[in-house]
């Protein structure tokens, strides 16, 4: 658990440094890409707490039955969109 801690605050910490540099240069551009990268990482972390708050994926991070199935679907549209 704090692995994951720290790697989410290394992202955050690097998101906004990234923000930072790119405000001073291009303001206009900082709000398209804030808007893809937040809209994709609201939807990664909901299918992951829904996959494990239904069991979907054990500890391992293997499928597990249909909804693993379904997970896994969705994960790939994320992944690859169009």
């Amino acid at each position: 658990m704090t692995r994951l801690i720290l790697a989410l605050l290394a992202l955050l910490l690097i998101v906004l440094i990234s923000v930072w540099y790119a405000s001073s240069r291009h303001p206009r551009h900082v709000a398209v890409i804030w808007y893809g990268f937040s809209l994709a990482l609201t939807g990664t972390l909901l299918v992951g707490f829904w996959a494990e708050y239904t069991d979907a994926i054990n500890s391992s991070g293997v499928a597990q039955g249909e909804k693993g199935e379904l997970v896994l679907r969705v994960l790939n549209v994320f992944a690859h969109p169009l």
